[in-house]
Formats: C-alpha cells, structure tokens, sequence
C-alpha cells in the first residue's frame, strides 16, 4: 500500500506522511508490533499492544530507511507519538515504507562493530601556572621587540 503525502495542520506543523502499515517496534530491543498511522521528518505516531511511557526509549523499523531510535513524547485516542532522536532525512523520508525489508544502513553497521577509542587523558596546568607562562610569554616578546629595536637603531 503506497504512502500518501497529507499537509499537517497541528501546533508541530510540517508535511505527515500517512502510512497506515505495519512495522517493528522495538522497546528494550524486544520487538513488539506497531501500526505506524504518520510520518515526519520529525517523528511518528503508531498504534500498538505495547505499555510506553513517556520518555521511554523505542526504536521503530522503517522499512526501506532502517531501524531509527526515538522517543515517546504523547501517548492518547489510542496513540503513541514519538520523535526521532536525529530527525529523517528528506532523502530518507520519501524512501520510508518504500520497501519491505528494514535494512541498516552500512555505515550504521561499521559503526556498531568499531572499539571505541580508549578516552584521552587531558593534562591542565594551574591557573598560577598558566598565569606563569603568560607573564613569561610576554616578557619574552617584548624582549625580542625590544631587541629588534636596538638593532635596527644601531
């Protein structure tokens, strides 16, 4: 069943996708059915048995684009609305629901699959030390203008 583009009108504001199809959604990374009702760049609004709370986090299959994490921010008349944590795309938005397969995209994959790198250790210097460096600094430099003075002078 192709999406539909619909104009919304609510205080959110933006252009809804109506999706009417069935997806993935996965809370705690269980996944749940979920029948996704609209589309945003933004977010979403699904129907589904699953108990969410707000702020609880969820990640939704968009076939076509890959799994996306979000989170719930209303629940009410028998919804679930939820944003994205990294708003869609708009490449991404005209390919959700395109397909039928929610494939991760490549990069996502690498990433996951990377070490992180070990945390770099940052050395600070005192206030009196850095203090000390600037007045040594600058003393420095005015010796040398001072110097270059002298000898251009003589």
């Amino acid at each position: 069943m192709p999406a539909e583009l619909s104009v919304s009108s609510d205080r959110r504001g933006g252009a809804r996708m109506g999706i009417d199809r069935e997806t993935t959604l996965r809370v705690d990374a269980v996944p749940m059915d979920a029948q996704v009702e609209n589309l945003s760049p933004m977010g979403f609004a699904i129907v589904t048995d699953a108990i969410l709370e707000v702020g609880r986090e969820v990640c939704i299959g968009l076939p076509g684009v890959g799994s996306r994490p979000a989170r719930v921010v209303w629940i009410g008349k028998g919804q679930v609305g939820c944003a994205f944590d990294r708003p869609l795309r708009p490449n991404e938005l005209a390919l959700a629901f395109r397909g039928d397969v929610v494939a991760r995209p490549l990069v996502e994959m690498w990433e996951n699959r990377l070490p992180s790198p070990p945390p770099v250790e940052q050395h600070r210097f005192s206030y009196r030390t850095r203090f000390a460096i600037l007045i040594g600094s600058t003393a420095l430099l005015w010796l040398i203008i001072g110097g270059l003075i002298v000898a251009a002078a003589t």
